[in-house]
């Protein structure tokens, strides 16, 4: 049988046991969101890396070399690069972050997906959390051809 004298004392123990949680809750009791001390602090907002580039490029047939992929990242992160779309499997980014052609193209052999001289592509910079994407058209510009005057050869041969 319990005491009345000390049952103020048996309540006012219990409520503060049970108003402690044991330690077992989230932490939050907080209704309106407010921060009670006991959270942990919020996560840190990361920023996506930043691409800069032009959104179509003009290339001279037999260069392999299309250009510099530029790119940031507000926060720091080690950013990769990597490429997608319907002509990605003409292309790779090399250690200087070049965006070159696997073969040195040809107008007059168009290897594009579907031969118009246009390639397709989509430059992705991810920091592993977020990424950037571009959209990017590489046109083949069609230059004169280095071939022998076959007039000036059979000049040569009548003389």
């Amino acid at each position: 049988m319990i005491n009345l004298r000390y049952f103020p004392l048996f309540i006012y123990l219990l409520l503060l046991v049970a108003g402690c949680g044991g330690g077992s809750g989230d932490g939050n009791s907080s209704s309106n969101g407010s921060s009670n001390g006991n959270n942990p602090p919020p996560a840190s907002v990361n920023n996506p890396p930043s691409l800069t580039l032009s959104q179509a490029l003009n290339v001279a047939e037999n260069a392999s070399l299309v250009g510099e992929i530029a790119f940031s990242d507000a926060d720091g992160d080690a950013v990769s690069l990597s490429i997608e779309g319907v002509d990605s499997e003409s292309f790779y980014i090399d250690a200087s972050n070049q965006l070159r052609f696997i073969f040195s193209p040809d107008f007059e052999d168009a290897k594009d997906i579907d031969g118009d001289n246009f390639f397709e592509i989509e430059i992705i910079a991810s920091d592993g959390k977020d990424n950037d994407r571009q959209s990017l058209l590489v046109g083949i510009l069609n230059l004169p051809e280095n071939k022998f005057d076959e007039l000036a050869i059979e000049n040569l041969k009548m003389e």
